[in-house]
């Protein structure tokens, strides 16, 4: 009699991508996909309901989402089974096997290598892999950022300074600071830009892909202004200087 077949969690902000690694995990006989998730939240609240055998999580170029998911996962369940899998073997990756998952995959491999670790993990009971402990202890050495660290990383990538960042996360603009100063004793800079390049070169952040300005802009003129925009003549000018345009 066949055992009951491995369960698996798929948690990708990514729909495309998402759907590409449940279908792959469905055609095989000894998987079958538990549920999806594309959030924090929505990764921790499957994983309470559906309980997988293997939670399998994206290291998105956002890196601080998936080591979240795991300690919030790890924090439900400590012998939760957990892989990630990430563009590049960069030091996310490693944070993320320090926080708690047992194996990774790069997204170059086959599908065979996905499903290997799958299920590898799973007989390990979620211990993490002989050779990516090795590669672990290999890089005893390694810089460790702390979850709010890699956070207002995150933020200055995104143009933010002092006072957006302490509104963003709801601390201080000392605390902000003091965070900031870690950082660059972590990362041997010296330096707001020096910090992001190293952060960058290390992968513990990566740059998100900015929405033109145009773009932005005109999504949120109304009929009237596009219209107004349109005609130059110097009565509008005048008109919109003294804004008496509804």
């Amino acid at each position: 009699m066949k055992g009951s077949p491995v369960t698996v969690l798929c948690v990708d902000d990514h729909n495309l991508v998402r759907e590409c690694l449940v279908a792959i995990i469905e055609q095989h006989p000894g998987l079958r996909v538990a549920g999806q998730a594309r959030t924090v939240k929505g990764a921790i609240d499957t994983f309470t309901e559906a309980k997988p055998d293997v939670t399998l999580v994206s290291l998105q170029p956002r890196g601080l989402n998936c080591l979240q998911i795991i300690r919030a996962i790890r924090r439900v369940d400590p012998r939760a089974r957990i892989v990630v899998y990430a563009r590049d073997e960069s030091e996310a990756v490693f944070l993320a096997l320090d926080a708690g998952a047992a194996g990774f995959v790069l997204k170059d491999a086959a599908s065979a290598d996905l499903i290997r670790v799958i299920k590898e993990v799973h007989g390990r009971n979620g211990v993490l892999l002989d050779d990516f402990r090795d590669k672990l202890e290999a890089r005893g050495g390694m810089t460790t950022l702390t979850t709010r660290e890699v956070e207002l990383l995150e933020l200055l990538t995104q143009g933010f300074r002092t006072k957006a960042i302490s509104a963003a996360l709801g601390i201080s603009d000392h605390t902000v600071k003091v965070h900031i100063r870690s950082v660059y004793e972590k990362l041997g800079v010296h330096g707001r830009a020096a910090a992001l390049a190293e952060a960058l070169r290390r992968g513990f952040v990566r740059l998100a892909a900015a929405r033109p300005a145009a773009i932005i802009t005109r999504r949120r003129e109304s009929p009237r202004a596009r219209q107004l925009r349109a005609d130059r003549t110097p009565r509008l000018v005048t008109t919109q200087h003294f804004g008496t345009l509804s």
